[in-house]
């Protein structure tokens, strides 16, 4: 149906793509009183005007090129946590612009099973070939699965009218008990060495 194809689009530009129309409705009001005052005031008014108006192209253009060029990597210290262990997480970010990036939010993954426990945002703004690396330690108390990775990173403009969203990937971990190799402290020995003894049944002769 061309309906439900356009409806799942749309929502799916949503899911993608934010807009802050509030702030949008300022900026056109402010060039409205900036057109006003140009016409009745003169110069100075018009120089204003112009770098206002060329302003959302410049960081929209901005945050285009921050979207192409910050790359991110995850990694993790082994695939197989055990119960009680800690396991070693690494987000690395990098900016391969010779601009400072747009401004990153970074929204992880709910981490520990069957609770709301989950790492801190990040807000980072990169600079030109800057390179930052962040480490966190989880915690695996318990058996079960855990999720660790990212749930989002948006890059908004600078004038936080529009956020996009990238698509972003975690992993999945299945924690297990450690298995311990019990030693005896004694040879239990064979079964004919438990029946070497006398006969409780036996009669003597």
């Amino acid at each position: 149906d061309p309906c439900e194809d356009t409806g799942s689009h749309r929502s799916a530009m949503k899911k993608f793509i934010g807009i802050r129309w509030g702030p949008i409705f300022v900026y056109v009001f402010t060039l409205l009183l900036l057109q006003l005052a140009r016409q009745h005031i003169g110069l100075m008014f018009n120089y204003l005007f112009f770098c206002v108006l060329g302003l959302p192209v410049f960081t929209t253009i901005h945050m285009i090129l921050s979207l192409s060029a910050v790359k991110y990597h995850q990694t993790f210290d082994t695939d197989h946590p055990m119960k009680g262990e800690i396991l070693k997480y690494t987000l690395l970010l990098a900016n391969e612009s010779a601009l400072p990036s747009a401004p990153l939010l970074i929204q992880f993954r709910t981490v520990q099973p069957g609770s709301d426990a989950q790492l801190p945002d990040l807000e980072i703004s990169l600079r030109r070939g800057e390179r930052a690396e962040q480490t966190y330690d989880i915690s695996c108390p318990f058996r079960g699965i855990y999720t660790v990775g990212l749930s989002h990173l948006e890059t908004k403009d600078l004038l936080s009218w529009v956020k996009i969203r990238r698509r972003v990937w975690h992993r999945t971990f299945y924690v297990y008990p450690r298995v311990i190799d019990v030693e005896y402290p004694f040879d239990i020995g064979t079964t004919s060495d438990l029946n070497t003894g006398p006969n409780p049944g036996a009669s003597q002769d």
